[in-house]
């Protein structure tokens, strides 16, 4: 027999970030996104992971890890500098 679960329901955020308390919140949104449309533009241009590593001048380890979001992004401080 199935037990039944007592779940609440809540509207959250437009942040997941924010509502699961994580220190900086805005920045790892951001982080999410950009890697979100990053994967979105190799894809359209149908890059291999080691292309869209060399293109964007970092390794294709540090691609795979910031595409999965295993890092803190710093392979792309370099590309990402105004």
């Amino acid at each position: 027999m199935r037990k039944e679960s007592d779940t609440t329901v809540r509207h959250g955020s437009a942040n997941v970030f924010a509502d699961l308390g994580y220190a900086d919140p805005d920045t790892h949104l951001l982080k999410a996104h950009l890697v979100s449309r990053l994967i979105e533009i190799i894809g359209e241009r149908q890059l291999t992971r080691t292309q869209a590593a060399r293109t964007m001048g970092i390794s294709q380890p540090g691609f795979r890890d910031c595409s999965r979001g295993n890092s803190a992004m710093s392979h792309l401080s370099g590309p990402c500098e105004c």
